[in-house]
């Protein structure tokens, strides 16, 4: 049975696993509020990590909010992005946003990562 649990093995931790994603990330996603960066990792589990300053979301009680809604979603799609690592990059106005609304931005474009990574992974068929 899998566990969706958020735990210590899926957070990075480190700088060097931050700057591993950031400097060579294998897929990207964007959208107008955030940015993820993601590449394979050697783990049968995906991390996530958070770049979310102060410049970007003023409050810290904003910034909270977006990280624990964020990693929830995660938490129930870890499955799917399981031998990832991603970095949440933050850009103007994602501390502006409502819940439901970053709820589903997040979960949109988690989808589009897998979708993404798998289009990517697939070998070209022959005859195209």
């Amino acid at each position: 049975m899998t566990t969706k649990a958020f735990t210590r093995t899926h957070r990075l931790l480190t700088p060097r696993d931050f700057q591993r994603v950031m400097e060579q990330p294998s897929l990207r996603v964007s959208q107008q509020s955030f940015l993820l960066l993601a590449r394979d990792n050697s783990l049968s589990v995906a991390r996530i990590g958070f770049v979310l300053p102060k410049r970007r979301i003023r409050h810290a009680v904003a910034r909270n909010r977006v990280k624990r809604i964020i990693r929830e979603v995660f938490r129930q799609q870890q499955v799917m992005l399981s031998g990832l690592d991603i970095v949440v990059m933050a850009r103007d106005g994602l501390g502006a946003l409502d819940n439901p609304v970053l709820r589903t931005a997040i979960e949109r474009q988690f989808q589009y990562l897998d979708k993404k990574r798998s289009r990517a992974s697939d070998p070209p068929q022959a005859g195209s």
